[in-house]
């Protein structure tokens, strides 16, 4: 080695340098493949993850709003039955209608707490009817009223007004005209 360079075989500079550069860059691209399909099969999971994630979700949100269209149908149809019952109220004042029309109305197509508070009121109004017919009965075998005075008298009664008054009126028209056409 004369002029200073170092002789190398190309056996040697194959077994020292080449096959060991080629080793490592072998080694390095598989293990870089191996992070790449970590990284590949990682984020494939997260995929996967987020979609049902995302469909749990929708299917919350569905979920809440099919539970929000039902209360609010629910409120709807309590609110459609309590007004048939306040109209109906309004509408006829006679006891004996408001009963005959609660009774037509079809409980299965009402709210449930609804058609348990008509029912409620069906009873109610029955009983009240029939308190009415007792109290009419002493007025039935009195002959001083005609048949349009106990109709009056009773109809007072259903619209629970004090029927007692309009006996009072009855009997004074009845009777003070007769007085004064004594003393005439």
């Amino acid at each position: 080695m004369s002029n200073g360079f170092r002789y190398e075989s190309p056996i040697n500079r194959l077994l020292s340098v080449t096959i060991p550069r080629f080793l490592d860059s072998q080694l390095e691209r598989e293990h870089r493949e191996r992070i790449s399909d970590r990284e590949f099969a990682y984020r494939s999971e997260q995929d996967q993850l987020n979609r049902q994630q995302k469909i749990e979700d929708q299917a919350k949100l569905e979920r809440r709003y099919n539970e929000a269209l039902l209360e609010s149908e629910d409120d709807e149809q309590y609110e459609r039955g309590a007004s048939i019952i306040e109209d109906t109220r309004a509408l006829y004042p006679s006891m004996d209608r408001q009963l005959q029309a609660f009774e037509a109305i079809n409980l299965s197509n009402l709210h449930p707490d609804v058609a348990t508070r008509l029912t409620s009121n069906i009873g109610g109004l029955k009983e009240s009817v029939a308190g009415v017919k007792t109290k009419m009965k002493p007025f039935e075998s009195i002959k001083t009223y005609t048949d349009l005075d106990r109709e009056r008298i009773q109809s007072a009664f259903m619209q629970g007004k004090d029927g007692y008054k309009v006996v009072d009126v009855i009997l004074k028209d009845k009777f003070l005209t007769i007085i004064f056409k004594v003393r005439v």
